[in-house]
């Protein structure tokens, strides 16, 4: 509930508009019922009328304990739950629960970081709650119907949330029909039906159980066996005064595991600053996973290993730690598609793999959805020899992959190489470097750029904004020759602000590789040539209008992963004039 209603008369007046928006507030929360969170917005701004106004937020307080005492209330310094520091939906990878709540306030600048991660030695309990919406914007837009998160996305938000101890606020902007929309439903239940998935059976539940660190031994009221028992009121705990131990889970057989949920017993508050998942494989013990804070949840995903037995390990807490749960699970199976390249010329051959064994492994190769009816992978290498849009799902029983692994392969025809116009031998007279031709003037295109005169002339030995003449309405233009050491086709990835355009190869106006053009930000963009071994020209045009500039090429291909271009990829012929 945002108390910035600017447009109210009132706004700016200060005693006066906050009797009217408790008033608003007491309204609200007297005829709707139990309400169990009120949620602060902390923004604050001006009026139309240029006044800015200074919440009484006590106030609002007072109303929300009067009407609804068991309510929680959310802002940036809570008093209950506190915002996370982004509308991303994801915590600190550290997450402590508490914060020195007495230093901010709603609204406060500056202090993402800290809302982000809580720290360790705050004076109150003020857990974290995640906010997002599942479109790209709080409100609901007709024109975002096709935007709404994807299942990965989702996944993302649901282990940088839950699985990190924070609650997770989703926001489904209602529609015009005042229901959420079918695509906002469908995605989330695709969600729920995932995680119920992931976490369908627990494979540590009522499993025996062992601990190197127990209070009072492993037979007494804080036994390992209480962190698998299923009952939250039960915990392990470590000796006193220890800060680190061990928890080890014998499985009932080798099982692939790829999950672990931990819960630390929160009445005795949060303790473990650090800690790892270890599963005994055929090849040993082996560390699969490490961590942080624990706190309520901590939902630790890692590939999948075939394991009989899982050892969490304490290696710092800030008191003896406790567990009040240790959950291993198996999630449903992954495909993974390996490939030398994604565009190539006249074939390649495609590898897929699972992370388990026993699982079965279906796929297409016209983009479509693969089910059990499609092509079953029987191993080996897959032959591709046209523009291929991959799509793969494995199969263990009835469990299929929570995403469909995809890939597109592009084919080039070996006839279409660009041929080089010098030798791969050819001794340039000024290797490692290209001629830079510097512009000042104001423009928002580079249309704009023939005609003028650069105000210098100037060599780089490799792609940056470095040779400019100053920081705003100024531009480049790169010239020379790329060095390509094996025929076959190459990725280039261009990085600007605000605008450029790339040519390899013969130049033609108006005819870039890349184009680039127009104000905009840090945007990347990507092109696949097949270019034959040898010397090609090449030529980079860059300008920035106003703000931060930046520039960078980045290229890959046969025998060349994926870097910026080096001087001895470079050469300049002529003399500069």
């Amino acid at each position: 509930l945002s108390p910035w209603d600017r447009n109210n008369p009132l706004y700016g007046t200060g005693d006066a508009y906050n009797r009217y928006f408790a008033e608003q507030l007491r309204e609200v929360l007297t005829n709707y019922g139990p309400v169990f969170e009120v949620w602060f917005d902390g923004a604050c701004g001006e009026g139309p009328n240029g006044k800015r106004q200074v919440y009484d937020f006590p106030m609002f307080h007072r109303v929300v304990r009067d009407l609804h005492p068991n309510a929680c209330i959310f802002s940036d310094a809570g008093p209950d739950v506190r915002w996370i520091g982004n509308e991303r939906g994801i915590v600190g990878e550290t997450n402590w629960n508490s914060l020195n709540r007495d230093d901010f306030y709603p609204g406060i600048p500056g202090r993402n970081r800290e809302l982000n991660e809580g720290q360790e030695r705050g004076t109150h309990w003020l857990p974290g709650e995640a906010d997002v919406s599942i479109r790209p914007g709080w409100y609901y837009h007709a024109s975002q119907d096709d935007r709404v998160k994807d299942l990965e996305q989702l996944m993302e938000i649901w282990y940088g949330s839950i699985g990190r101890g924070a609650n997770l606020l989703l926001n489904f902007p209602v529609d015009r029909r005042g229901i959420v929309h079918e695509n906002d439903a469908a995605a989330v239940l695709e969600l729920r039906a995932a995680v119920d998935s992931i976490l369908q059976h627990d494979l540590a539940a009522g499993r025996p159980t062992m601990s190197d660190q127990t209070r009072g031994g492993d037979n007494a009221d804080f036994a390992s066996a209480h962190a698998t028992d299923g009952d939250s009121t039960t915990y392990w705990a470590a000796e006193d005064g220890a800060d680190t131990a061990t928890v080890e889970i014998e499985l009932a057989k080798p099982s692939p595991v790829d999950h672990v949920v931990l819960r630390e017993f929160i009445p005795l508050g949060q303790r473990i600053r650090q800690f790892s998942v270890q599963c005994r494989t055929v090849d040993g013990w082996t560390t699969v996973a490490k961590g942080t804070t624990v706190g309520n949840r901590r939902i630790v995903q890692f590939p999948a290993v075939m394991a009989n037995r899982i050892r969490i390990v304490i290696e710092d807490a800030r008191s003896s730690p406790t567990l009040a749960e240790i959950g291993v699970y198996s999630g449903p199976p992954n495909v993974v598609i390996s490939a030398p390249e994604t565009s190539f010329l006249g074939s390649t051959e495609v590898y897929l793999s699972g992370d388990r064994d026993g699982a079965r492994i279906f796929y297409t190769l016209d983009g479509r959805e693969p089910t059990t009816s499609s092509i079953r992978h029987q191993g080996g290498g897959i032959k591709i020899t046209a523009n291929t849009h991959l799509r793969a799902a494995a199969w263990e029983g009835d469990r299929r992959s929570l995403a469909v692994a995809e890939a597109y392969f592009t084919r080039f025809d070996p006839d279409s190489l660009e041929p080089a116009v010098h030798p791969i031998t050819w001794v340039a007279s000024r290797p490692g470097l290209l001629d830079v031709a510097c512009y000042e003037g104001g423009w928002q295109s580079l249309h704009d750029l023939p005609g003028r005169t650069p105000v210098k002339i100037a060599t780089a030995d490799r792609i940056s904004i470095a040779p400019r003449t100053r920081d705003e309405h100024c531009g480049l233009v790169f010239e020379g020759f790329l060095r390509i050491r094996e025929s076959g086709v190459y990725q280039f990835h261009l990085t600007s602000d605000d605008g450029s355009r790339l040519s390899i190869g013969e130049v033609r106006e108006n005819d870039a590789d890349i184009d680039h053009d127009g104000l905009h930000g840090p945007i990347e963009k990507s092109v696949s040539l097949p270019l034959a071994e040898g010397w090609h020209p090449m030529r980079l045009e860059w300008f920035n209008a106003t703000g931060d500039g930046s520039l960078s090429l980045e290229f890959e291909g046969p025998g060349v992963p994926r870097r910026a271009l080096r001087s001895a990829d470079l050469a300049a012929d002529s003399s500069p004039e």
